[in-house]
């Protein structure tokens, strides 16, 4: 007499191979789309979903990484980063893991950042040493609300991405989030049309409000 087939622990058989199945497809479906990112197209495509504030803001930092002689990484290589954080968020949407209205959770520290700098840009440019303001405290607390902002999307994203991916977003917030590039761009006399493009896209950004069904 044959022995009944192996059950899974949460069910029959067929629920067992059904669930083994749907990860083996969100295992291939996550492959494709972090390749598909790797290329021009892909990458264009993906930054095209970025709403148009996004997408200004994106090109404003990728302008002024490449006008920085002290940034580590390159305007593709922070455009990259985006875009795989993109991808990821998008792979766990679509595989029911989180909902994209999830994000907003970090929408308040992101807008209080961009607000604290849109109100000290007036003091760019002002580089005579005798009537030039110590900006570092504003610096420190958008180094800070831009960490809470990344502790926020990693935790959100932490229990479905693995470390290696989800080390993206760190890479981002040390190159663009830190008190340092901060305190080094508003000293750079070269960026005045970079600063203002950045102005421009963070002031867009606050300005703009999400709303979820």
């Amino acid at each position: 007499m044959s022995s009944p087939p192996e059950e899974d622990q949460t069910g029959s058989p067929a629920e067992g191979r059904r669930k083994r199945g749907a990860s083996f497809m969100s295992r291939v479906k996550r492959t494709l789309a972090y390749n598909i990112s790797n290329t021009s197209f892909g990458k264009n495509a993906v930054f095209n979903l970025l709403p148009y504030e996004s997408q200004n803001l994106v090109r404003a930092l990728s302008s002024i990484i490449a006008k920085d002689p002290e940034s580590k990484i390159t305007p593709n290589q922070l455009e990259s980063n985006i875009i795989k954080f993109m991808v990821q968020a998008g792979v766990e949407k679509d595989a029911g893991n989180i909902r994209f209205r999830d994000f907003y959770r970090a929408d308040p520290t992101l807008r209080e950042s961009f607000d604290t700098l849109c109100k000290i840009y007036k003091f760019y440019g002002n580089f005579n040493s005798t009537a030039k303001r110590d900006l570092t405290p504003y610096f420190k607390k958008v180094q800070e609300l831009n960490l809470q902002t990344i502790r926020i999307i990693q935790d959100l994203l932490g229990p479905f991405v693995n470390e290696k991916d989800l080390s993206v977003i760190e890479d981002i917030y040390k190159e663009i989030g830190t008190a340092e590039f901060l305190q080094r761009i508003w000293n750079n006399p070269d960026l005045e049309e970079e600063m203002f493009e950045l102005y421009n896209a963070m002031q867009s950004y606050t300005q703009f409000h999400y709303h979820f069904e």
